[in-house]
């Protein structure tokens, strides 16, 4: 098993790197999610969401010979403390939510991947209280975590499995432009909101595509 790509499972390095990815890659395209948070929000939401992951990335290669649950729960932690309001909240959750299902795992694997979305996924409709359709992160969750584990379930690998996940998030952010918003200050606009694709489902879309893109390279 030690020989194992990234294809297969997913070791603490690794895990580590999957951190760092989603960090540089929503730090590429801030401004862009910053722009569709302007459209029904503060127009911050780039901004904070990569600040807010780049100190997951320097706390996660700070920890000394962690557990894979440790990695993703200390990334939820410095998420929640580097982003207030909901959003640091919400993908905090994310975070710590995956990490916690990987409490007996040394080097998760396609289920385990499958398990990691489910759990953050349950975990941001515990925290947000939202449902698929009602324009928010948890439309990219959803899809993404059940092509993963549909993906799992036919016995695909790792790398497999979370480039499902990835572009069935990708869909399901797309999805939020004819969506009215239910949840946060976009659901005061109504009618106005449509057309507008939601921030934080794009940042969930573009943080899955990161850690496919390394798992693909990886395997």
């Amino acid at each position: 098993m030690s020989e194992a790509s990234m294809s297969d499972t997913i070791d603490v390095q690794q895990s580590a790197q999957i951190i760092a990815a989603m960090a540089q890659a929503v730090t590429a395209r801030q401004d862009e999610l910053s722009a569709l948070d302007s459209t029904v929000g503060d127009g911050d939401h780039g901004h904070n969401i990569a600040k807010a992951l780049r100190q997951a990335a320097q706390q996660v290669a700070a920890l000394d010979d962690p557990t894979p649950e440790a990695v993703w729960r200390t990334a939820g932690k410095a998420v929640q403390n580097s982003v207030g309001g909901a959003s640091g909240l919400l993908f905090g959750a994310f975070f710590t939510g995956a990490g916690r299902s990987l409490k007996e795992t040394d080097r998760p694997a396609a289920l385990d991947v499958a398990e990691m979305l489910a759990a953050g996924l349950a975990a941001v409709q515990k925290r947000g209280k939202a449902q698929p359709g009602d324009k928010t992160m948890v439309d990219a969750l959803a899809p993404a975590a059940e092509a993963a584990q549909a993906a799992a379930g036919e016995g695909l690998s790792a790398a497999e499995t979370v480039r499902r996940a990835a572009d069935a998030a990708q869909i399901g952010a797309e999805s939020t432009r004819e969506m009215t918003a239910r949840h946060g200050r976009a659901k005061f606009l109504g009618e106005r909101a449509r057309g507008y694709q939601d921030a934080g489902a794009t940042s969930v879309a573009v943080m899955l595509a990161a850690w496919a893109d390394l798992a693909k390279g990886a395997g």
